[in-house]
């Protein structure tokens, strides 16, 4: 998986434009998990709440490998034991994911330098490993019009790590569209008329049940309309019928060994 990560940062260095097919929209959660699973200590990260929202599936890759790009660099430069979190809310321009760890930071003018690199991302790569997986996520960020900023962790030492969705790349998912049931006319039962006030309390509190009444299909004025009950089969169909299935069933085995 590394080497892998590793193959596509040099492509992205390398100015090659993936060749991607327009895929469904995906949770910003699944991108985030997608991420995780990129990096070697992903038990370090601690997933907060990150949003609901969707973005479009022809992103979705990209920013994963963004992500696991400033993941791997937070939880490198962190101590074992100090957790890397991911938290996210929506903004009016889009949506925002928050990265941000207690490790040993970067100085005041190391965070403006990689500020810069990140808005205007560099011709030439540097060789050091923190530069240049900034130098991967600015490719990436640039790319798709995403905006990462670095400050430093507030409360102490380490970085946060601010990464700008835009609007365009959130996907608008429709509302949930109910099933429209065919009204169904409703049936007046006939009730047995209750002994007393405690009887009509009992009878209330049960389902009634339909009393069925020779020639009830005829329509009578001030009478309601009953349902056709059909006749209950006998013995021997549904003797016949299980006899079907289990012939059937036998034959579709005898087939799938052939």
């Amino acid at each position: 998986t590394r080497m892998r990560r590793n193959a596509q940062s040099l492509l992205v260095l390398s100015g090659t434009e993936p060749s991607r097919q327009p895929a469904e929209p995906v949770q910003i959660g699944d991108v985030v998990r997608a991420a995780l699973s990129e990096i070697e200590h992903y038990t370090q990260i601690e997933v907060a709440d990150v949003g609901a929202v969707h973005v479009v599936g022809a992103v979705a890759a990209d920013l994963s490998h963004l992500l696991a790009e400033l993941l791997e660099n937070a939880a490198t430069f962190s101590p074992p034991t100090a957790p890397v979190t991911v938290i996210g809310r929506a903004v009016a321009d889009g949506h925002q994911l928050a990265v941000y760890d207690h490790g040993i930071g970067m100085t005041a003018d190391e965070i403006a330098a990689a500020n810069q690199m990140l808005s205007s991302p560099a011709l030439a790569v540097t060789s050091h490993g923190r530069r240049l997986g900034f130098q991967v996520v600015a490719r990436l960020a640039q790319r798709h019009g995403i905006r990462v900023s670095l400050a430093a962790t507030p409360g102490g030492s380490g970085l946060t790590v601010i990464v700008r969705i835009p609007a365009e790349l959130i996907a608008r998912q429709p509302a949930a569209i109910l099933p429209t049931l065919a009204p169904v006319e409703r049936q007046v039962p006939v009730l047995a008329s209750a002994p007393s006030a405690v009887g009509e309390a009992a009878s209330a509190s049960v389902v009634p049940l339909v009393k069925r009444v020779p020639g009830a299909s005829v329509v009578e004025s001030g009478q309601p309309v009953l349902p056709h009950l059909p006749d209950r089969p006998t013995p021997e169909q549904v003797r016949s019928s299980l006899s079907g299935l289990q012939r059937g069933v036998a034959q579709a085995r005898e087939e799938e060994q052939r």
